[in-house]
Formats: structure tokens, sequence, C-alpha cells
């Protein structure tokens, strides 16, 4: 699979899983169009890429100490800052972005497990 290819199916994963997220979980409020959420989507797979494994690296002693369970803030924190940056996405406080992380966890998965992602 060419890399190409998957970055697009990257961002299309990651908006299908913000789409999914914004409609149950009550605290998270999108524009639904296709452009806003191929630009949460794309935002989402840039910070996940080049931010996350930054704050992780500085933020290890915490991640040690808890066992892994800091890397679900880190994740929460990604989230918060695709909402923060666009003016079409809301997310209204720490529980909303928490199940919307483990709503675009499950998604993302599932989607991975469609497309066979490790061909």
């Amino acid at each position: 699979m060419s890399l190409l290819f998957r970055i697009v199916a990257l961002i299309i994963s990651n908006a299908l899983a913000i789409y999914v997220a914004a409609k149950f979980i009550p605290g998270i409020h999108i524009e639904a169009t296709l452009v806003n959420l191929l630009k949460a989507g794309a935002l989402l797979g840039f910070a996940n890429a080049f931010i996350r494994p930054i704050v992780k690296i500085l933020s290890l002693p915490l991640v040690i100490l808890t066992l892994g369970l800091f890397t679900v803030i880190i994740n929460v924190m990604m989230l918060l800052f695709v909402a923060w940056a666009f003016d079409f996405f809301e997310i209204s406080g720490f529980l909303s972005a928490l199940w919307g992380v483990i709503i675009i966890s499950i998604v993302n998965y599932f989607i991975a497990i469609l497309t066979n992602k490790d061909n």
C-alpha cells in the first residue's frame, strides 16, 4: 500500500470516527460537512503522528508511574487540541472528550480490521 493511500485512508478513517463520536456523545458537536470532517480528521492524524510522540516522551515518567494509563489523557489532549483549532468542532468537557477518544479508537480499530491494514 502506498504512503499516499495510507494517509488518505487515515484521514477518512479519522473523519468517520469523529462523525460517529459526535453522533453518540452528547458533549461533542461538529458541523458535519465533508470538508469539516476531513479537516478535523487530517489534524487529528497530524497530531497523533507528530505531536503525540513528543508529548509521550516528555511525560514518560507519568506514563510509567500510571502503568500506561496516562496515554489515555494524552489522547484526550490530542482530541481537545483538534476541537480548539477549529470553530466548527466543539467538545464541552473532559468527560465528553474521554468518551470521544474511546469511540474514535473503537471505530478506527474496526476500520483497520475491515481494510486489512497489515497488507
